[in-house]
């Protein structure tokens, strides 16, 4: 097989979040942060035929990018990584030694649900990022729903909010910590389940992820 560009974008998001992976039989494929707080799901084109341990998820990638359009044959113990003059052996590492989700589905008996923008994520992370903002709340308030970058914990900090939609529900307010937010730059429909995560699935691809909530 060869890596299409989404995949290797998303491998380098998997990187983030865990410096290894454990690749499963099948398109779709799943990793988590080692203190089980987020969590990304995809629906790759490539279908892997091996369950497949990498511990350095980063390694792995510069492999296939210092190759040109190189070929990936998969085994249970290994990827020969080959293109047109170099080949590559790249072994796998036993897959009890990543930390990784399971196959259990998470509750969706979701509280609130709406439309994300690109252009609004992608400002209000830079601007949390900006101003070393640790948190991402999403609000419902005053028939109004926005989404505020802050310090929960000073009430004096800079604070920066955007104005998502009207709102008429049942107020309430869903923090996130900004470090978890790894997400890729895309329009996403976002569900929060209230004091227990967001989800935020892709509109234009098979990628989802989710961050649990600050709890009170």
């Amino acid at each position: 097989m060869k890596f299409s560009d989404f995949t290797i974008t998303v491998l380098k998001n998997f990187s983030n979040v865990n410096q290894g992976v454990v690749l499963k039989p099948g398109t779709f494929q799943r990793t988590m942060s080692a203190d089980k707080t987020f969590m990304i799901e995809v629906d790759f084109e490539e279908t892997f035929t091996h369950k497949f341990g990498i511990y350095d998820l980063n390694q792995f990638i510069g492999n296939i990018s210092a190759m040109d359009d190189p070929e990936l044959t998969f085994t249970d113990k290994m990827v020969v990584i080959e293109d047109s003059t170099f080949k590559l052996n790249y072994h796998a590492c036993d897959p009890e030694l990543i930390a990784s989700p399971g196959d259990k589905q998470l509750p969706d008996d979701f509280d609130v649900k709406f439309n994300l923008p690109k252009s609004s994520l992608n400002k209000i992370l830079t601007l949390a990022s900006l101003n070393d903002l640790p948190n991402i709340s999403v609000v419902g308030e005053n028939g109004e729903l926005l989404m505020i970058a802050h310090d929960k914990n000073n009430s004096s900090s800079i604070k920066a909010s955007s104005r998502i939609s009207d709102f008429d529900g049942e107020d309430f307010s869903a923090t996130l910590k900004m470090k978890n937010l790894r997400i890729l730059p895309d329009d996403y429909t976002v569900s929060i389940l209230k004091d227990k995560y967001a989800k935020f699935s892709s509109c234009n691809h098979k990628l989802t992820y989710f961050a649990g909530l600050e709890t009170k």
